[in-house]
């Protein structure tokens, strides 16, 4: 019976780690930023199937470039 106590909490502890490793994975798709100036910026986007809108995305301008984050205040809308 301890046996078995030991594997239920082994799996729930597994289980509940699932859902923040998957959000770690980087899922860069072509898409586009316009910032508050108007101006329209063509990359890729760090889209994450969002089911909401996020507070943050992670935006290269060429997939071996280096991330930059914006959020609402740095931008008026993207696309993926």
């Amino acid at each position: 019976m301890k046996k078995l106590n030991t594997l239920v909490m082994v799996v729930i502890t597994f289980l509940f780690f699932i859902p923040r490793v998957s959000f770690a994975q980087e899922n860069y798709l072509k898409g586009y930023v316009i910032n508050n100036s108007g101006d329209t910026i063509h990359g890729f986007i760090d889209f994450q199937g969002w089911d909401k809108n996020p507070k943050r995305i992670a935006f290269k301008n060429t997939l071996n470039s280096r991330k930059v984050s914006y959020t609402p205040h740095n931008i008026r809308f993207f696309a993926v």
